[in-house]
């Protein structure tokens, strides 16, 4: 297969790069502390509002929000 991919580093011991620093076996962990807190902390607010428009990350590798502005009132 002249275009087949290595997708396992552990098989290449001369794989450039930095090493992977979340394991998979890590994300349900992760995802159970989100769901928690936010499971908390969302009760606690009565009313959220945008306080001026969304900036984004400037990059060709990653598209999303660097800031957004909100004020949050408490319940």
């Amino acid at each position: 297969m002249p275009f087949a991919t290595l997708t396992d580093s552990n098989d290449n011991p001369h794989r450039a790069g930095p090493p992977d620093l979340v394991d998979e076996s890590d994300l349900p962990l992760a995802r159970l502390e989100l769901r928690v807190m936010f499971e908390e902390l969302l009760p606690r607010l009565s009313d959220t509002r945008r306080t001026a428009g969304p900036r984004y990350v400037r990059s060709n590798f990653v598209n999303g929000l660097k800031e957004l502005a909100v004020e949050v009132t408490l319940a």
